[in-house]
């Protein structure tokens, strides 16, 4: 009888017994952990108590790991395999999407930070007349606005002599001289910021030498500047907030933070303001939005000296990144007292194309290109530029309510991914993180609203619109100056000060007049802003006025109310008596007499003349007109 073989069965494959399946799920596992203890410990100043939690929940998840590991295939226990596997590949499952977060967001804000002080400055060398390029540069004339940074000219010399070795270099003290020196077509060629399109707007030029220029040469400069060491969390600090648009300035904020106190100011400058530019030959004066158009460092060292202030941190953006910031928060409710209609440059379109925007009046959801037009609009409101500027602090007050009421993750990263094209700061994460654990515990340990806990107080420096030359400025008042000196200082100090704060109820369609009882403050007293002390309206040579001084009590504005403020008008005879009982009276000086705002060369044009229809404002800040002989 043969012998029947009994046939042999292959064992079926087991996940869990397989041993380099467990050694490939413990070692990717301890890989993830490893980089989230890595990064966590980036983010610890947030909220202690809690990533120390997650640090030892980490810790304590990745040695019960290994134990089943050990266990299951040392000791030849399979529950312990299957353990091992299972609750590997959930805490792989959980650990990814933690580590891409955490990974993700380290990586966009590192993007925005500026942690070396380097600003990189680039210049190009355009032709006026488009016609000419880098090969007719022999024997030509290249003009020049001379610079404080020792760098610039030996680095533009070396780079156009690779081009031309005959060509003759002409200094120009500013863009004023140059810009007139292109328009008489007595240079051919000029080095401009590498955003110049803008550069005659700054002397405003009756015609623009640059709409039809070619870039044909490109070079950069660097300029190093010291990073502050003061800390967030004990010491009072300085942020100067620019929002940025062609490489000018049209926002310019300075805000202050005392953290002992919980006390913050915001302080709106007018972008117009005539005073010295501290990079120009001598520190000759212009329009403050113009010391942005040399570098940041300018920018910067302009409003140290103009508020005698020494500035800690910066933060810069453009508008197309606050677009991208609302949008990603899923829009703001804004109030605005008045419907309007204007127009939005799309990014990066060229030629430059426009959307139609329409900012309802009211209490409305706006998307971020509504937001920006409402931020930016000033043609609707009765001060002009000064009304934007409350409108800008307005908007940055909802942004930041937005972001502290966000548990999204997602929406979180969103909103550092629109920004990290657009927006720098120096502030180190370190610093940030610290502040931001700093307000989070005082926000949990106070009974008011998230907003509420930080008392913001907001200003402006006011001034009137005037000629200076050809351009149209904004004369800052003395008074408005000192008192905002004065409010910062306070605020500086590193030693809180007894003191009652006045708080002002007011909303949107209601104005009124916000007066202080801060008694170190001074009183109006009508004298303009100068370098070398108070002065008078110098008379306009092109028509004289008589300059009629009455006097008003400082502006300023308690954030806890509200974030928007009109002129009132003043009380009538019969009404003095009522509003002398409850404050000092407010009277306002008269100001030079102009003419209606015309600057159209923002305005896109519309066949429907009933609709104000603008472009982001590129021009001049409550600009005076110039007198006409009709």
């Amino acid at each position: 009888m043969d012998n029947q073989q009994t046939p042999t069965t292959k064992p079926k494959f087991s996940l869990w017994d397989n041993v380099y399946v467990g050694m490939g799920v413990a070692l990717i596992s301890n890989g993830l952990v490893i980089a989230l203890l890595f990064i966590v410990g980036n983010y610890m100043k947030i909220h202690a108590e809690y990533f120390t939690w997650a640090i030892g929940i980490l810790v304590i998840l990745a040695l019960l790991l290994n134990i089943t590991f050990l266990v299951g295939y040392a000791k030849n226990k399979r529950v312990f395999r299957i353990v091992t596997v299972v609750f590997g590949l959930l805490l792989i499952t959980v650990g990814s999407v933690a580590t891409y977060y955490l990974y993700r967001t380290d990586f966009l804000i590192n993007q925005i930070v500026n942690t070396t002080g380097q600003e990189n400055v680039e210049h190009v060398v355009v032709s006026i007349d488009g016609t000419l390029t880098e090969n007719d540069l022999d024997g030509k004339r290249v003009g020049f606005v001379t610079s404080t940074n020792p760098e610039f000219a030996p680095l533009m010399q070396d780079t156009i002599h690779r081009y031309s070795r005959t060509v003759e270099f002409v200094e120009y003290p500013s863009n004023k001289e140059l810009v007139q020196a292109a328009i008489d077509k007595e240079i051919p060629f000029a080095v401009l910021p590498k955003n110049y399109t803008r550069v005659a707007e700054t002397v405003d030029a009756p015609v623009n030498p640059f709409e039809k220029s070619k870039a044909i040469i490109q070079f950069s400069t660097s300029i190093t500047s010291d990073i502050s060491s003061v800390d967030v969390i004990k010491e009072p600090f300085t942020m100067l907030m620019l929002g940025n648009n062609d490489n000018l300035s049209d926002s310019i904020i300075l805000a202050t933070f005392n953290p002992q106190t919980m006390k913050a100011t915001m302080t709106s400058i007018p972008r117009d303001s005539y005073v010295p530019i501290a990079c120009y030959p001598g520190q000759s004066s212009d329009k403050i939005n113009h010391a942005r158009g040399i570098s940041r460092e300018c920018m910067i060292d302009t409003v140290e000296n103009f508020l005698d202030i020494q500035v800690d941190f910066y933060f810069e953006t453009d508008f197309y990144a606050l677009v991208k910031i609302v949008d990603a928060l899923g829009g703001l409710e804004i109030e605005s007292p008045h419907q309007f209609a204007g127009s939005f440059p799309i990014e990066g379109s060229n030629p430059v194309e426009y959307d139609d925007i329409t900012v309802p009046a009211g209490l409305n959801h706006l998307d971020g290109k509504q937001v920006v037009t409402f931020a930016r609009e000033r043609h609707t409101f009765p001060d002009g530029d000064f009304a934007r500027q409350r409108n800008q602090q307005y908007v940055i007050q909802e942004v930041a309510k937005k972001i502290i009421n966000t548990r999204n993750p997602n929406t979180l990263v969103s909103v550092l991914d629109g920004a990290k094209d657009n927006i720098s700061t120096n502030m180190s994460v370190s610093d940030m993180t610290g502040l931001m654990g700093y307000a989070i515990q005082s926000i949990q340990s106070s009974p008011l609203e998230p907003m509420d806990t930080f008392r913001i107080t907001q200003s402006q420096v006011l001034g009137v619109p005037d000629f200076v030359g050809d351009a149209s400025v904004v004369r800052p008042y003395s008074t408005y100056v000192n008192n905002t000196r004065t409010l910062i200082d306070q605020n500086m100090e590193k030693e809180p000060r007894l003191q009652n704060d006045t708080s002002f109820g007011f909303t949107l369609l209601k104005p009124y007049d916000a007066f202080t009882q801060n008694p170190d403050l001074e009183p109006f007293d009508g004298l303009f802003w100068s370098p070398n002390g108070p002065t008078r309206l110098p008379v306009s040579e092109r028509e004289e006025t008589t300059e009629q001084e009455q006097t008003r009590e400082p502006q300023t504005n308690n954030q806890n109310e509200s974030q928007q403020n009109t002129q009132t008008e003043r009380p009538t005879d019969n009404e003095e008596e009522a509003v002398e009982e409850t404050k000092p009276p407010i009277t306002k000086p008269t100001e030079p007499e102009t003419k209606p705002d015309t600057d159209n060369e923002n305005q896109k044009p519309d066949d429907n003349s009933g609709t104000n229809s603008t472009k982001p404002d590129s021009g001049s800040s409550g600009q005076a007109q110039k007198p006409t002989n009709s």
